[in-house]
């Protein structure tokens, strides 16, 4: 029997009529001892599949604590997971904990007495782990399996290649092949992503995929470009429960205010920058289905529980075919049920990129992640974290262990030699007799003071590598925590008596203490200001780019009718009188406009950007700080001497295009 009896009798205890396909064949294949990724949409019982057999393998063979890393890429998840996982561990009598920065010391101390068999974490709360946790590391070393939620979110990126590199360790650490579990709802190319997590395992890799995919049933609205279109579109199109995706927080709040001046207070808003009590309070909320609707960013993508969701709306392009499925797939939870979605957008170059999106979706076609990526910062991160609570190590254990990691698999002897020489340049590093050990600077550039201060970093920055930039905690008088504010914005605009809008709600500005990095406030106040939070970007994708050119080729010549396809022929037409031609996949239309050199181009914004840096260092250094040079979804606007910068850059060899990357 694959699953244990004590298990079979929980599935049943449930009222289960047995399990899906997917949790069939990953309880085969987990029981058999393989590498899996399991690939299914919202609502297929992914964690279950990965969860009850091994659950099933903990009883049958008596695993110590802690058997189990349950790793997932985004900390709100973790209450709800642990959730899920306890449901079925407490009747087995396996322990499940977590965690994160916001469990008390209690639960800190009791998880020493009581060790877990599973440990719910993020990728950063396991570099702590391993490289600082002294006492508690010791249980480390009965680790069998690690499960990874949510793996689309993490591969191809500095936090994956970080988790790649903790998993190498964990395999030195506890001398087992660790069977590694993968799970994501949308992935490009599966068996690169697999590959990445799983390293140099000898253990056989199984794909598991469900036969069956989900339907789609999505509109498309085009408004007109103001608030009060946007949000009487939402309003209308809304049917609770309904969770409404945006690109940024400030057109979150700034949605919620419009919304509001229409007599819809029912709704609330859900980012990163509303209080963790806030966020979970609309969770729990859209869950009970006590509010209409959230207005939520990225925060709600993933699988966060917040229950039957009957439709979503999505304002603007999310700019990737895998990020609208994966909000358009928070809708029909239930397998075979529809996902229900819209979409609104307010411009033409939307509206192209809204069908773009809908055309390779229904198609299939996902971007493949970045699975060669492998930044030698992480290396170098990893090589310090682990030498901070441990005797001195052999440096050819280091590089075995970066070897051993799908991301760094192919970095050479003098690669990895020379990252340690530069190391040790920088005190970072102590190496003698072929044994290295943490050097003397890591305390003068990490510290422990809580306080800001200039110079230095504090010292749980060393552990993570989530960008954040310097911010403000916004609080009632009574020490209730609203959320938080961009640094830059409250030393720029922020007074005491401003009213301003967060977590969907106006307060009025009591004090600012700049020493804390607070800000107190009190609820009131008419209307408000939204604040503005720097780093709210989504970049189209190379695909989404392709399809955009190809769809608009085939609009002009009439050979496809899509929803407002006048609109997009307007735009088109008007091109090919004024320029005598329309931008594409192969074209780049170069204009003057406002003393700017303009280049509309239709690709892929991470190229783009590469070309607007590239630009600005090659012309600067001819010309002197007079240069400007500015990026945008559509192009880029250059302002210089030089008659055609594009037609320079394209000029120069191979050799110096590589140069001038180097130098951005």
């Amino acid at each position: 029997m694959i699953l244990h009896p004590k298990v079979v009798e929980l599935v049943r205890e449930r009222g289960w009529r047995g399990l899906n396909e997917i949790q069939v064949e990953a309880s085969e294949y987990i029981a058999k001892g393989y590498n899996v990724l399991i690939v299914a949409p919202t609502g297929y019982g992914k964690t279950e599949a990965a969860v009850l057999p091994i659950m099933s393998r903990i009883l049958y063979e008596g695993a110590k604590p802690i058997a189990v890393v349950y790793v997932t890429p985004l900390r709100a998840l973790i209450n709800d997971i642990t959730r899920r996982l306890r449901e079925w561990g407490d009747r087995l009598g396996i322990v499940v904990a977590r965690r994160h920065s916001d469990i008390s010391k209690a639960e800190k101390k009791l998880r020493m007495k009581r060790v877990p068999h599973i440990i719910v974490i993020t990728p950063e709360g396991l570099e702590i782990e391993l490289d600082w946790a002294h006492k508690f590391r010791r249980f480390y070393r009965n680790v069998r399996w690690v499960v990874i939620d949510e793996v689309h979110d993490l591969v191809g990126t500095k936090r994956g290649a970080q988790l790649a590199l903790l998993i190498s360790r964990l395999r030195a650490f506890t001398g087992r092949d660790l069977q590694i579990v993968m799970l994501s709802a949308t992935v490009g190319n599966p068996p690169a992503v697999a590959r990445y997590f799983v390293g140099s395992s000898k253990r056989p890799l199984k794909i598991i995929t469900s036969s069956a995919r989900k339907p789609m049933e999505v509109t498309l609205r085009l408004v007109d470009e103001d608030w009060e279109s946007m949000a009487k579109a939402v309003a209308e199109l809304m049917e609770p429960p309904t969770i409404v995706f945006v690109n940024s927080r400030y057109f979150g709040e700034r949605l919620r205010e419009e919304l509001e001046r229409l007599g819809i207070r029912n709704v609330m808003v859900h980012h990163s920058s509303v209080s963790k009590e806030l966020r979970e309070e609309s969770e729990r909320l859209l869950k009970e289905g006590r509010v209409a609707g959230v207005i939520a960013t990225k925060t709600l993508e993933l699988g966060i529980d917040v229950g039957y969701v009957k439709k979503v709306v999505v304002m603007g392009s999310p700019a990737q075919v895998q990020t609208f499925l994966q909000r358009i797939g928070r809708s029909g939870h239930t397998m075979g049920e529809a996902m229900r979605g819209a979409v609104i957008v307010w411009h033409p170059v939307q509206l192209l990129e809204a069908l773009a999106l809908l055309h390779l979706a229904e198609q299939g076609v996902l971007e493949e992640p970045d699975t060669g990526y492998a930044p030698l910062d992480v290396v170098a991160r990893m090589l310090v974290g682990s030498l901070l609570k441990s005797e001195p190590v052999r440096l050819e254990e280091l590089y075995e262990i970066v070897r051993g990691s799908g991301p760094y698999s192919s970095m050479s002897r003098e690669e990895f030699s020379r990252l340690v020489e530069l190391l040790k340049r920088g005190r970072l590093l102590e190496v003698a007799d072929g044994r290295v050990r943490a050097g003397p600077r890591f305390y003068t550039i990490w510290r422990f003071e809580h306080e800001r201060r200039w110079g230095g970093h504090g010292f749980t920055e060393f552990f993570t590598f989530i960008s954040s930039l310097p911010e403000f905690v916004v609080r009632t008088s009574d020490g209730r925590e609203v959320g938080k504010l961009d640094a830059h914005y409250v030393f720029r605009y922020l007074r005491s008596d401003d009213v301003i809008r967060l977590a969907g709600r106006s307060w009025r500005v009591v004090r600012i203490d700049d020493r804390l990095y607070t800000v107190e406030v009190e609820e009131g106040g008419e209307g408000g200001e939204v604040p503005l939070w720097r780093g709210d970007t989504a970049r189209r994708s190379g695909i989404v780019a392709k399809q955009m050119a190809r769809l608009l080729e085939e609009v002009c010549r009439g050979a496809l009718r899509v929803p407002f396809a006048e609109v997009l022929k307007a735009v088109a037409d008007r091109y090919l009188s004024e320029v005598g031609a329309h931008p594409s996949a192969s074209v780049v239309i170069r204009e003057r406009v406002n003393g700017y050199t303009v280049y509309t181009l239709l690709a892929d914004e991470r190229v783009v950007e590469a070309l607007g840096l590239m630009l600005l260092y090659r012309l600067s250094s001819e010309e002197g700080l007079g240069v400007e040079v500015k990026t945008s979804h559509v192009g880029l606007a250059v302002k210089t001497g030089h008659p055609d910068p594009l037609s320079m850059l394209l000029s120069l060899s191979r050799v110096e295009l590589e140069l001038s990357l180097i130098h951005i």
